[in-house]
């Protein structure tokens, strides 16, 4: 549902409100004031008393007042202690609303709500761990220990035929922690039934993946190759050697930028907004019109995996279910999506809207 966010007249205090409470009353629940509910062009009343008066005396961008002697409108003086609102632009792909949103907006939200609804979080990260190993983990490695005895081809074969599985499984529990993330941030009921994800997205994931694929890794693999060859046949296997460093710096350039901009995509698929190729579109435009978010994004979640990996990796159990749930928040907030932030004061309506 859409937002917009409205400042109280009488005590200046912030308030998230659906877009639907324009033109209705509204009660602010820190100074109990009350105050009409209007578009973010249009002028805010002074005070509480003013915001009963007709609708009419609400011009764009101040509020005017007519002179009973001469007849004329005279603007009321701006107040400089009254807080700004600047609307966010809205950019519409298919059916999602896009918005800005800057860092302090996101990490403040997702810091509330992992403090108070960590447990889920790390439960199901706890849960798809010991999944992975009881599953997969434990059958490849009786594999391997088997191997001398069924010998190494037969061993490598059936590890291949498993791949598929592998990978089927991995992205199930992908998607299903993503999802529990999502629930997490709008403080769904029962957040862990999540992890047990429709199929229909699991196999849009692994198409999105595959999508990817050939759109970017194979192209990127192919160019390196070539460039390794051109080095060989002109300079030789040392000129081969020094090129594998610079094509190694080209690709781990090309994985961080496509970490930055393509980092919605798991969250667009497990929202079941659009297909596989509307989910790329989507996320790509999301991250275009929050660049520097991102940017900040990208860096908190390598700040959060060395700090738990600097733990004998067991501070990951921590990190990498915050580190979905920071991705969530700013994924739900680029949407103009509601997030169910605990600390966040939320604004009371009368049952009747306001007639003007």
């Amino acid at each position: 549902m859409s937002t917009l966010r409205q400042f109280c007249p009488q005590c200046g205090r912030a308030l998230e409100l659906p877009a639907t409470a324009v033109g209705r009353q509204a009660k602010c629940p820190a100074c109990e004031a009350t105050f009409t509910v209007v578009a973010p062009n249009t002028a805010l009343p002074t005070d509480a008393s003013e915001s009963n008066s007709d609708f009419g005396s609400l011009a764009q961008g101040s509020v005017s007042n007519q002179s009973s002697m001469g007849g004329s409108f005279r603007s009321a003086p701006p107040d400089p202690y009254a807080p700004s609102y600047s609307p966010s632009p809205v950019t519409r792909v298919e059916n999602v609303e896009i918005v800005d949103r800057v860092i302090e907006e996101v990490f403040g939200p997702s810091w509330s709500i992992f403090t108070e609804r960590w447990s889920p979080l790390i439960l199901s990260f706890l849960i798809v761990g010991v999944a992975s190993f009881v599953l997969i983990g434990a059958p490849f490695l009786a594999i391997a220990l088997l191997a001398q005895q069924i010998g190494e081809d037969l061993a490598a074969l059936i590890m291949v035929a498993l791949f598929p599985i592998l990978l089927i499984a991995g992205v199930f529990a992908w998607v299903g922690l993503t999802r529990v993330s999502l629930a997490v941030a709008r403080n769904q009921p029962t957040p862990l039934s999540e992890l047990l994800p429709p199929m229909n997205l699991v196999w849009r994931m692994l198409l999105v993946w595959f999508l990817l694929m050939a759109l970017a890794i194979i192209p990127s693999l192919l160019v390196a190759g070539l460039l390794g060859g051109l080095a060989f046949a002109i300079g030789g296997e040392q000129a081969l050697a020094v090129s594998f460093f610079g094509i190694a710096g080209i690709l781990t350039i090309v994985g961080v930028i496509a970490q930055i901009f393509l980092w919605p995509i798991p969250y667009v698929v497990c929202d079941d907004k659009s297909t596989a190729l509307g989910s790329l579109k989507i996320a790509f435009a999301i991250s275009m019109q929050n660049k520097l978010t991102s940017f900040f994004l990208y860096l908190i979640s390598i700040v959060l995996s060395m700090v738990g990996s600097s733990v004998c990796y067991v501070g990951l159990i921590v990190t990498q279910p915050l580190t979905l749930l920071i991705f969530a928040v700013a994924y739900l907030l680029m949407t103009n999506q509601q997030i169910a932030n605990p600390r966040e004061i939320q604004p009371q309506y009368p049952e009747q809207p306001r007639a003007f």
